[in-house]
């Protein structure tokens, strides 16, 4: 499944860039769908890039016939992501941390920018489940609940891609009152 969202943001893209990069587990309470974001790695690269890995943990519900058999470790992922500041680019790949083969997934976000004052945000992102690596599902089952499971994970990713534009404008926002 292939997802894609993009935002018109009323800021400097590098400024937007920089709090995605740097202050990610701020815009939490903007994004609906995510519990908490944890930093676990941040690493300097060559060619003014950096590496920064985080554990996502989503926030949506489970339909009750998945509930028996997937735990919930299956709402959380790890996002590896390599940052290109010169680009104003960032291309990650998503993994479980129940699976490391349940999906795949892999994506980039741009930041362009659109004038002085405003940018526009490009979020894509491809996803492929395998099925047959499903932990905790009987054999038999797995092809029966592997469109639902599909379903699950478009649940948790794209509103993440869709919020993201809005969760940044209502962060900017309430980051523009404080400093008035």
């Amino acid at each position: 499944m292939k997802l894609s969202h993009s935002d018109n943001i009323p800021a400097h893209a590098e400024e937007v860039f920089n709090i995605v990069k740097n202050d990610l587990p701020s815009l939490v309470p903007y994004l609906p769908s995510v519990k908490k974001i944890v930093l676990l790695e941040h690493k300097s690269l060559k060619n003014n890039k950096e590496k920064i890995i985080n554990h996502w943990f989503a926030d949506i519900e489970m339909p009750k016939l998945l509930a028996k058999f997937i735990s919930n470790d299956l709402l959380s992922w790890k996002d590896t992501a390599t940052w290109d500041q010169q680009a104003m680019k960032v291309k990650y790949h998503l993994e479980s941390f129940v699976a490391n083969d349940l999906f795949t997934a892999k994506g980039c976000n741009e930041f362009k920018v659109v004038d002085d004052d405003n940018m526009e945000l490009v979020v894509t992102c491809e996803v492929t489940l395998n099925p047959d690596q499903i932990p905790g599902v009987p054999k038999l089952m797995k092809k029966t609940l592997a469109p639902l499971i599909e379903a699950v994970i478009e649940k948790m990713l794209q509103p993440n891609l869709e919020s993201l534009g809005l969760g940044l404008k209502s962060y900017l926002q309430e980051q523009e009152k404080t400093e008035t």
